[in-house]
């Protein structure tokens, strides 16, 4: 039926346009009249068709927009492989350690109390008195002779970074101080 419309209102708006001439002052007559009528009808006739066409077409379905995709997050990087020599230094605390005493010490110190010992007293007090300076000059001849040999080292506590704390003694830190990074090779200590 939309067809017939369309082709009627077609073949009407030719024959109405066929016969177009320029207007002129002159009154129109009948068949001019019944022409222009039947033009303005096939003009509606056309309209009307297109509306038809235009209502009875469904609307174009919309164009399905893309899902979007799910954004992976990165992987974060993996962690550095733990170094089982690798640490910080939490330490640095200095350790005196006396020496052994091999006697010479004692003996001087005896020697040296006993002549001291002896200028006090008299007669039997003197021999007294010497023999005391004697035993406490060598008690103290001993002990400085300890003094005299002993050591200063350096005991280093390293947080390491497998979680574990290790203490290193060295004679001498060598400008290694709290807070540094420290490789522990061994009973050495190396700046990182």
């Amino acid at each position: 039926m939309l067809r017939k419309t369309i082709i009627t209102a077609s073949f009407a708006l030719m024959l109405g346009l066929g016969g177009c001439a320029p207007p002129s002052d002159e009154p129109k007559t009948e068949e001019e009249a019944a022409a222009e009528a039947t033009e303005q009808q096939a003009e509606k006739a056309a309209e009307e068709a297109k509306e038809e066409v235009a209502e009875s077409e469904p609307a174009p379905a919309p164009k399905p927009r893309p899902k979007p995709r799910p954004v992976a997050e990165p992987e974060p990087p993996a962690p550095p492989p733990v170094c089982n020599e690798c640490g910080v230094v939490a330490s640095v605390t200095p350790v005196k350690e006396k020496g052994s005493g091999s006697g010479a010490g004692a003996v001087i110190g005896a020697i040296a109390g006993g002549v001291i010992g002896h200028q006090f007293g008299g007669g039997r007090g003197k021999d007294v008195a010497t023999a005391g300076g004697a035993v406490l000059g060598g008690v103290a001849g001993h002990e400085v002779e300890k003094r005299a040999r002993s050591t200063t080292y350096y005991a280093i506590a390293v947080n390491m970074e497998n979680g574990s704390v290790q203490t290193v003694n060295v004679p001498d830190p060598a400008g290694i101080s709290a807070g540094m990074r420290v490789r522990v090779v061994g009973n050495t200590i190396q700046a990182r």
